[in-house]
């Protein structure tokens, strides 16, 4: 068997204790099989006591699982950035709190970044997913809207920017990240956007897919907040933000 890569994980949080630990237990249990070092970075926002309690003992058993946090509300991405930042490893990747896309889909990211892929991502569109969930009508058609948008403005032919699931080699983490600036939910397509622009090598894998729809409440603001991101990503392209 191939020797395994360094990996680290980032999972960005807000108030989702007791969802976490299950989350976490899940990918514990995938990790102890890696025979590569491993680290785990949870990063979220300030919250309170009672939403730590549930991890206490998972971070106590685990030194190489450890909290961080923002100073104050900072957004997904920055929670994102925040953690690549702290990343030690050869593989830095990041996933959701709520286990929408388990760990052990890095068994399909593995061969794709040995044979010199750069950035692999997960996607609800490929023909191969499963989407366990049915996902409501409402949801389909805002997330075509925001497919179309992005797509024609900054991401041709990149069908789904916002699976919260995506693995980057270190030198295309560092070159993405450092250049990041959106710090909500549109840091994906930023995120994609710089990617391509350096010449890495995008990929995107078929997954399981199993989303929690309690877990997110995307409001009327937030979503023109993120459609707002995206132009000013468009914005910064064309400025030449990202070349430097």
């Amino acid at each position: 068997m191939p020797q395994r890569p360094s990996l680290s994980v980032i999972i960005p949080f807000f108030h989702e204790g007791v969802q976490l630990a299950r989350t976490l237990e899940d990918v514990l249990d995938y990790l102890k099989r890696w025979s590569a070092p491993w680290e785990v970075l949870l990063v979220g926002e300030a919250t309170t006591h009672e939403d730590m309690e549930p991890m206490a003992e998972l971070l106590k058993a685990h030194p190489n699982m450890k909290a961080h946090w923002n100073p104050g509300p900072a957004g997904k991405g920055a929670s994102v950035k925040h953690g690549v930042s702290l990343a030690r490893h050869d593989l830095i990747m990041f996933m959701d709190a709520d286990n929408a896309t388990r760990l052990l889909e890095m068994e399909k990211v593995l061969p794709l970044m040995a044979n010199g892929a750069d950035v692999v991502i997960a996607s609800r569109t490929n023909a191969s997913t499963v989407l366990v969930q049915h996902i409501p009508l409402f949801r389909r058609f805002g997330a075509a809207l925001f497919r179309w948008f992005y797509q024609w403005l900054v991401l041709p032919g990149i069908k789904d920017s916002q699976c919260g699931f995506k693995c980057f080699s270190r030198a295309a983490a560092t070159t993405v990240f450092s250049r990041q600036t959106v710090a909500g939910f549109a840091f994906d397509v930023e995120l994609l956007a710089i990617a391509r622009l350096h010449g890495y090598r995008i990929y995107d894998i078929p997954v399981t897919w199993n989303n929690d729809y309690g877990t997110t409440r995307a409001g009327f603001l937030r979503n023109v907040r993120t459609f707002c991101d995206v132009l000013a990503i468009a914005y910064n392209r064309r400025r030449g933000v990202y070349n430097r």
